[in-house]
C-alpha cells in the first residue's frame, strides 16, 4: 500500500482532495450518490410510463383493433417500451462504470492478483473517472434534479 500511498498523494495534490484509501471510497459514494438516485428515479418513471400505456392498450383491446385510439395506444406502447430499454442501458452502463472504478481502488489487480503500482492506479483511475465524467455529462440533462 505505501506505493499506492505515494500515487494518492499526488492526485491528492492535484485537487482530488483524497488523502487515503478509505477518502476514495468516500469520493466513490459521492459519485454514486450524484446520479444514481436521479438514474433510479427515471427507470422507475420509464417504467411507470410504459405500465400505464399498457394498461390502456389492454382496455382498447377490448373494443375494435381497428380504430385510431387502438393505434395510438399500441405506439405508445412501443414509445415507452424503448425508453424503459434506454434508461435499463443507461442504468447497467453506470453500473459497470462504478464496477471498474471499484476494481481500480483495489490493491491487486483483478485479472492477475499482481500488486499494483502508483502509476498504474493513477493511469486507470484518471481513465475511469473521466469514463464517469463523460457519462454525467451525456445524462445530466436527462436526470431529474434530486
Amino acid at each position: 500500500m505505501s506505493d499506492r500511498a505515494k500515487a494518492l498523494i499526488q492526485l491528492a495534490e492535484k485537487g482530488w482532495e483524497c488523502r487515503s484509501m478509505p477518502d476514495f471510497f468516500h469520493l466513490v459514494h459521492d459519485i454514486v450518490q450524484s446520479y444514481s438516485l436521479a438514474l433510479g428515479q427515471r427507470l422507475k418513471q420509464a417504467r411507470q410510463e410504459s405500465q400505464k400505456a399498457e394498461d390502456r392498450l389492454r382496455r382498447h383491446q377490448e373494443g375494435d383493433t381497428r380504430d385510431e385510439a387502438y393505434r395510438e395506444a399500441t405506439q405508445q406502447v412501443a414509445v415507452h417500451h424503448a425508453e424503459v430499454t434506454q434508461w435499463e442501458a443507461r442504468h447497467q452502463a453506470y453500473r459497470q462504470q462504478l464496477e471498474s472504478l471499484s476494481l481500480t481502488l483495489h490493491p491487486f489487480a483483478i485479472d492477475d492478483a499482481a500488486p499494483q503500482t502508483s502509476a498504474q492506479v493513477e493511469a486507470r483511475l484518471h481513465a475511469h473517472v473521466e469514463a464517469i465524467e463523460a457519462f454525467a455529462e451525456g445524462v445530466s440533462d436527462l436526470l431529474i434534479p434530486c
